[in-house]
């Protein structure tokens, strides 16, 4: 799977922000010390910023202030808001907001998953210890995150950037209905990771019935989890199940929920796997 060209996220605020560029290099030198403006420019001027350590010598990370663009909200935005499972004031917080900082990294796709995810990362990190913002919208997750409870975690998983809130989301659908009408009366349940396939990654997807949901997510998250640290989701075709001794195959395919992607499809034993599938 094909990394995307840009990795972005938006910082939204309920008041104009005011970044200050010293501030924010002062912060990512802390982390990176060979951190500098392209410009040139450490007081003033555009929030542009390059590494020259190998392999981050080509790319740049960028901060561009703005008014928030309701064009700019779209579906995966509205769904963001509806799959806000861990922060039910999302919604409230994010329509009062009217500005925005859009953080993104250029020809950074060079970058291995996990490395390019943590600079990604840490200028969010700085932006925020200079210009505190309300919300954090993480395009590649769909998901909207309090920025306290990124700010608390992110110092911490240097080594496994992608626990930190934003990095990877767990989405929840029912499914009530197939295309061809086959299964009207099911009530089948979809569940599927966002956030691996813009770093290269492929996403993880189970769809099943007769089970909790809850008792899903841990399982489809480690699976995610153990994607960004190995490149795979087992050492065989099988991952463990959610009781002793199950084994839940899984294989690649194409994405059931938008948007359209191959996704490592996880299938549940036991009479639990759902769909018309083969």
């Amino acid at each position: 799977m094909e990394a995307a060209k840009a990795y972005v996220v938006r910082l939204l605020y309920r008041a104009r922000p005011t970044a200050s560029k010293p501030q924010i290099l002062q912060r990512l030198e802390q982390f990176a010390p060979d951190m500098a403006p392209l410009d040139g420019d450490r007081k003033e001027g555009l929030l542009v910023f390059v590494r020259s350590d190998v392999p981050y010598e080509k790319a740049q990370w960028i901060a561009t202030p703005s008014p928030l663009d309701e064009a700019s909200c779209d579906e995966a935005w509205t769904e963001g808001l509806e799959q806000a499972w861990n922060w039910p004031e999302a919604p409230t917080i994010v329509s009062e907001c009217k500005y925005e900082i859009t953080v993104a990294d250029l020809r950074a796709i060079d970058l291995p998953p996990a490395r390019r995810l943590q600079m990604i990362q840490q200028v969010v990190a700085a932006i925020l210890h200079s210009a505190p913002c309300d919300a954090i919208y993480w395009t590649a997750s769909r998901s909207f995150v309090s920025p306290t409870e990124f700010l608390e975690v992110v110092d911490s998983l240097d080594a496994n950037p992608w626990l930190a809130p934003g990095a990877i989301q767990i989405r929840q659908f029912r499914v009530v209905e197939y295309e061809d009408g086959a299964g009207a009366d099911s009530h089948d349940a979809l569940l599927d990771s966002v956030g691996l396939g813009t770093l290269g990654l492929p996403d993880v997807q189970c769809h099943f019935r007769g089970i909790d949901a809850q008792q899903v997510v841990p399982l489809l998250y480690h699976a995610a989890c153990t994607l960004f640290e190995t490149g795979r989701v087992a050492a065989g075709d099988a991952v463990a199940g959610i009781r002793p001794g199950q084994l839940w195959r899984h294989r690649g395919e194409m994405s059931l929920a938008p948007p359209r992607r191959t996704v490592i499809d996880i299938a549940p034993s036991g009479g639990y796997k759902a769909g018309i599938r083969d």
